[in-house]
């Protein structure tokens, strides 16, 4: 893919966050609930843009949750362990733009004041919640492109999308 076509692809692609409240642990692979509570609930630092990595997840990956192609406001995260919960770093609700290659989820870098919070080389947990119930899974990614880890000014492509 060309440097032209990424960058556009990318800037045509970012979109508003979906704000949600929602407090919910997520299943691990025997389906037994994980101990760590998980939180949907977002509230962008006080931070700059510059302080966010942003991810494509193009259409043609046909991401799965339980098994099941994803569907139309299911949502998508990035989250971050504190000692006692997950925290959700950004998410984006699931939507086909027949205009666009591709959904944008943009990922939110520590704020100034705050105890936690995404810097530099943290690990990404990903994690999708499915709308039809409301029940969130660990998600498994591949990157095509861009950093596995969090970069501030960060711009990653998946190749592969997982939630079981």
């Amino acid at each position: 893919m060309k440097r032209t076509t990424r960058l556009y692809l990318f800037a045509s692609l970012l979109a508003a966050l979906v704000f949600a409240c929602d407090d919910s642990t997520s299943a691990d692979d025997d389906g037994e609930q994980n101990a760590k509570p998980v939180s949907w609930e977002f509230t962008q630092p006080n931070t700059s843009q510059d302080n966010t990595h942003t991810f494509a997840i193009p259409y043609a990956v046909s991401p799965t949750i339980d098994g099941a192609a994803i569907a139309e406001g299911d949502l998508v995260g990035v989250f971050y362990a504190t000692p006692d919960r997950y925290v959700c770093a950004g998410y984006v609700e699931w939507e086909r733009d027949t205009a666009a290659a591709a959904v944008a989820l943009t990922v939110w870098g520590k704020g100034s004041g705050a105890d936690y919070g995404l810097i530099d080389d943290d690990p990404l947990v990903w994690k999708a919640k499915r709308a039809s119930d409301g029940k969130t899974f660990d998600a498994t990614v591949a990157y095509a492109e861009g950093p596995s880890v969090f970069k501030a000014g960060g711009i990653s492509a998946l190749a592969g999308f997982t939630a079981k």
